[in-house]
């Protein structure tokens, strides 16, 4: 299944926002399936997944079907008020 997952922080129209996200995808096993710490940096996003902020994270992926966790925290080791958004973007 074709997924988009977004950590947003610098875009939120909060007090004290996450100032640096940084996205980490593990599988059951922990192991680490992907990371992001720059949307921009990454495969380019389906068209209108793009986060609104360059240092937001985006991961795009396909994955069976099975148990996942992302965890959002910060590049700078900042703190403040994230946001992690899953998209299913099969058809």
């Amino acid at each position: 299944m074709p997924i988009v997952i977004r950590g947003l922080g610098p875009s939120l129209p909060v007090a004290n926002p996450l100032c640096d996200p940084k996205l980490t995808l593990f599988d059951k096993d922990r192991k680490v399936l992907a990371f992001n710490g720059n949307w921009g940096d990454g495969p380019v996003p389906p068209p209108g997944f793009a986060p609104a902020h360059p240092k937001e994270a985006l991961i795009a992926i396909t994955l069976p079907p099975g148990e996942y966790t992302a965890v959002l925290g910060s590049e700078q080791a900042c703190t403040g008020i994230g946001l992690v958004e899953v998209f299913n973007t099969a058809p």
